[in-house]
Parts: structure tokens; C-alpha cells; sequence
């Protein structure tokens, strides 16, 4: 029996077809599941050498502050407009009867992300679009984030187009 879904999302026309596609397959089971909406923010990496030296102006007080400052300050209002945007999507798909819905932003590589979420999650099915918004999919019919997942994990996946 399938309870939990998890679908990856980052805005990529792959990602909207799997999104709709578990919406649809989810009206159809007998016993609506869980879909769990993940958007996976990649970490931007930075030299460390430049991280307590004061070299940019805060946006929100215009004053000096670190590059680590500023970093963490753009990785939280990245969160906050993801989850934002995740939260919208969920509004617009709200017309689907008894299923439930729950965001997810969290950062790293989204491979392994993924992977991770589903297992300490109890996952059951992951729906992945066949490419993100890196799209190779002119060169191969996977990405490298959803070739990673299919290879890497336990859980079923299903992947869209």
C-alpha cells in the first residue's frame, strides 16, 4: 500500500509533469496517500577565506557584514520564498479530495537529498521528472539528479517526462 509519496519539485517543466501526474495517480488509489512536496536548495559553496571579512552591505540594515553573514541571510530568504512557492503550488492543487499535503525545503546535493528524505521519511514511492532545471534531456532522457536516485535508493521510483 502506498501512504507517502514523495515528489521533487524545482519549477522544471519535468518536475510540473510529475507533480500533476501524482496528483492523478493519488485520486486513484483507494486510500489516499501523503504527497510530500520536496524542493532541494544545492548549497553554494564560497572560499573560506573570505568569509569574516566585512565586504557587503546588509539588505536589511545597510550596514557592513561578512560574505558568511550575507550567505546565510540569502540561504534563509531562499528557504522562505521556496517554501512560499511550494505552499502555493499546493494551494492551486487543493481540489484534490482527501489527500494530504506537506511541503519540504531543505539544502545540499539533491541526489543525495532525496535519497535521505525518502528513507528516514518511510517513503514509499518517489516521482521524479526525468530532467531538472539543468536539462540535458536534448542529450540524455535522464538527468543526473533522477539517474542518481534511480541507482542510489531503495525506494521505487517512478520517473515522468
Amino acid at each position: 500500500m502506498i501512504k507517502k509519496i514523495l515528489v521533487t519539485y524545482d519549477t522544471s517543466k519535468p518536475s510540473e509533469n510529475a507533480l500533476t501526474f501524482a496528483l492523478t495517480f493519488a485520486k486513484e488509489l483507494r486510500e489516499k496517500p501523503e504527497i510530500i512536496i520536496l524542493y532541494v536548495l544545492p548549497e553554494v559553496p564560497y572560499p573560506l577565506h573570505l568569509s569574516q571579512r566585512k565586504i557587503l552591505k546588509s539588505e536589511k540594515t545597510n550596514e557592513l557584514i561578512t560574505f558568511e553573514q550575507y550567505m546565510k541571510d540569502l540561504s534563509k530568504q531562499m528557504r522562505l520564498e521556496s517554501k512560499m512557492m511550494l505552499e502555493k503550488k499546493v494551494k492551486e492543487t487543493e481540489s484534490f479530495d482527501n489527500v494530504r499535503f506537506r511541503t519540504e525545503v531543505i539544502y545540499g546535493d539533491p541526489a543525495k537529498e532525496i535519497i535521505n528524505y525518502s528513507l528516514s521519511n518511510q517513503i514509499d514511492l518517489i516521482i521524479i521528472g526525468n530532467t531538472g532545471l539543468k536539462g540535458f534531456s536534448k542529450i540524455k532522457s535522464l538527468g543526473s539528479i533522477s539517474r542518481s536516485v534511480i541507482e542510489n535508493t531503495k525506494v521505487p521510483v517512478l520517473v515522468i517526462h
